[in-house]
């Protein structure tokens, strides 16, 4: 078979907590699109992470079945600057004529989302306030940076090489964003009907205690924990979950923090629709109120 396709004519680069596990659900039924079943994060273009491993690493990830098949993947960390770096460098030196998909939303409700996240995998033990005290170089407000962070991109591609969608977009008008993600990356079209993938965001989360925390930071703990708890009656389950977790609450950001995270995120989108020529959703940034 022609391997002309097997490495990736495209890569949706983001962004975390944006949506991104439902697009590679719908990509992975698409007869003529070629994902990764099996991982989402390859992560091999991160300096830090997999290149020293080589192309034929990355190569090994794609298996297209006929040559109508196109490869892509999906690596959120790829919008994690400064994080993680070199990574718009590696793939020009890489794949110069790759296209790119970043899948964006309400960058306040994304940074909750990424806040609750972490609290989740024991990662975050501040209250939000607390953790959005330092400003310089604060993921949370970073990753939500989403012109700065295509800027590092646009140092090495064109413009037309990018295609930018919404949550909002893959949730509300379903087929007519894959429609247009089809066509920006070439692939013949689906004629298929597709079968709904739930939006991964916001999902719920558990904050664990300090006996939960050992068991969370511990793979194999973790792993013996959710083997064993699913072979529990419910009660049973209710009950040792209680001893080590909690629901979490979905946090309040205060004024102070809010009225900031508004003005940084509007300058940004602003830059985004004006650089890239588009038109994004009306997110309402202003305050009004102590944020649930």
């Amino acid at each position: 078979m022609n391997n002309k396709n097997s490495l990736p004519r495209f890569i949706v680069i983001g962004a975390m907590k944006c949506g991104t596990t439902s697009l590679w659900d719908y990509l992975k039924q698409h007869p003529n699109i070629n994902v990764p079943s099996n991982i989402k994060n390859i992560n091999f273009f991160d300096s830090k992470s997999n290149w020293d491993k080589g192309l034929s690493f990355y190569k090994e990830h794609f298996s297209p079945q006929n040559d109508l098949q196109i490869s892509g993947e999906i690596s959120t960390e790829y919008t994690k600057y400064p994080y993680v770096k070199d990574v718009a460098k590696n793939i020009y030196n890489t794949l110069p004529r790759v296209r790119f998909i970043y899948l964006i939303r309400n960058p306040i409700d994304r940074l909750i989302s990424h806040y609750i996240h972490n609290v989740g995998a024991a990662r975050e033990n501040r209250d939000i306030n607390e953790a959005l005290h330092e400003k310089n170089n604060n993921p949370y407000i970073l990753f939500s940076q989403y012109y700065f962070q295509l800027s590092i991109f646009l140092k090495y591609f064109d413009n037309k090489q990018f295609l930018i969608i919404t949550t909002d977009g893959l949730k509300t008008d379903r087929d007519n964003t894959l429609a247009t993600i089809t066509s920006f990356i070439e692939a013949e079209p689906n004629n298929t009907p597709w079968v709904d993938a739930n939006l991964h965001t916001r999902q719920s989360k558990l904050s664990w205690n300090k006996l939960g925390r050992i068991v969370r930071k511990s793979q194999k703990y973790y792993n013996y924990y959710n083997y064993y708890l699913s072979k529990l009656p419910h009660n049973q389950r209710s009950l040792i979950e209680g001893l080590l977790s909690h629901p979490i609450e979905t946090p309040i950001i205060n004024r102070e923090n809010f009225e900031y995270l508004s003005d940084v995120f509007s300058h940004d989108l602003q830059q985004l629709e004006s650089q890239m020529h588009i038109k994004l959703p009306d997110w309402n940034l202003s305050f009004a109120g102590d944020i649930k």
